[in-house]
């Protein structure tokens, strides 16, 4: 059975030039230095993609269960008013 070398990412090892070639240096190593990855993760980081994603909206339904509550204010005469919940 054929074993591979193991390879830990760090999207902090893309932070500086020199950190950046050694990352280029491993791909090319193991046959990936054609697909320029560092360059796609430096310009797609998870900060932009996490921004990216909020821009989008979004259609959600949102269920809210109260469970229970005490010391709700008569907002009526009678004292019979049904509480609500202000969200």
């Amino acid at each position: 059975m054929k074993k591979g070398r193991q390879f830990n990412f760090d999207f902090e090892s893309l932070e500086s030039f020199e950190k950046r070639g050694k990352f280029n240096r491993e791909m090319a190593e193991i046959g990936l230095g054609g697909l320029q990855l560092s360059s796609y993760f430096v310009e797609n980081s998870i900060e932009d993609q996490i921004s990216r994603l909020m821009l989008i909206k979004t259609k959600a339904l949102v269920r809210v269960y109260m469970i229970e509550g005490f010391n709700f204010a008569n907002k009526d005469i009678g004292g019979q008013s049904d509480p609500y919940l202000v969200l």
